[in-house]
């Protein structure tokens, strides 16, 4: 599903955080080509796994800007799998 061979690097304001099992997921909005705002869907571990690394449910909020860094769908689609996240002032957090 994810080509974990590739890492793309995103920067874009979180649209929503679901704090869910069995994976937990980031809407992100990132820019696109020319004014175009691109959807981008990451899928992150459990919730129980992130807890055990320090996250919790309001560890990411809608409106702030963040760097993932990601390895991308194969098929093309904007989304993927979570490598690592940089919240604004949190420093780098890995999965």
């Amino acid at each position: 599903m994810f080509d974990m061979t590739k890492s793309v690097r995103l920067e874009g304001t979180v649209k929503r955080f679901e704090w869910t099992n069995p994976h937990s997921w980031i809407f992100l909005e990132v820019a696109g080509p020319g004014a175009a705002v691109e959807q981008w869907t990451i899928e992150l571990p459990a919730a129980g796994l992130l807890a055990r690394e320090g996250w919790n449910k309001n560890y990411v909020r809608m409106g702030e800007r963040v760097v993932l860094h990601v390895n991308p769908l194969k098929d093309g689609r904007k989304g993927g799998n979570l490598e690592s996240f940089v919240p604004p002032s949190k420093g780098p957090v890995d999965k």
